[in-house]
């Protein structure tokens, strides 16, 4: 179960359970700055590519990680903007990763974990529920992200394509929750 699975569990508000206290609210913001901190070493280690002989998407993966663990941060802080902006870093990329990989691994994570936080994030800036995820992380795709978005469109030219886009996360089976 990946962290923001935890925080999830832990934050729903079932009639039997009380709402999460102060104190573990500050705990889990204090083990994603830690988290956080790692994970911009790691981004930026991976960025020294004569040393450490990493690829592009090496790279982007740790970026979507960075994005996808900030995004969580943000949740919990209810930084609606931050966190729409942080998990649709986190999406482009897996996305894009997604359909050059056979493996499920960026499908459950997108459907079980970004999309649901867009979305959640997106109804509290009450953004219309009709448009759809993809759009969402689209239209909130950083502009000082420039270098971030380069590396994602040298993958996939395509992938800030809205209508390209929706195609293929709906054909790879990732709902529009």
């Amino acid at each position: 179960m990946c962290s923001s699975d935890l925080m999830k569990s832990a934050q729903s508000t079932e009639t039997t359970q009380k709402p999460m206290a102060g104190s573990t609210r500050r705990q889990i913001a204090s083990r994603l700055n830690k988290a956080i901190t790692y994970a911009d070493n790691l981004v930026k280690v991976l960025k020294d590519q004569a040393t450490t002989h990493s690829n592009t998407t090496d790279i982007l993966e740790a970026q979507a990680y960075l994005s996808l663990l900030k995004g969580a941060l943000h949740f919990e802080k209810q930084r609606w903007q931050a966190c729409l902006q942080e998990y649709s870093i986190a999406r482009l990329i897996y996305v894009t990763l997604g359909a050059s990989s056979k493996t499920e691994v960026f499908k459950d994570l997108l459907s079980s974990t970004i999309d649901p936080s867009i979305r959640y994030a997106a109804y509290q800036l009450k953004v219309p529920r009709t448009k759809p995820v993809p759009h969402l992380a689209v239209e909130n795709f950083p502009s000082y992200e420039s270098s971030t978005r380069k590396e994602i469109e040298g993958l996939n030219p395509k992938a800030f394509d809205v209508d390209e886009e929706s195609k293929t996360t709906s054909g790879a089976g990732v709902s529009d929750i």
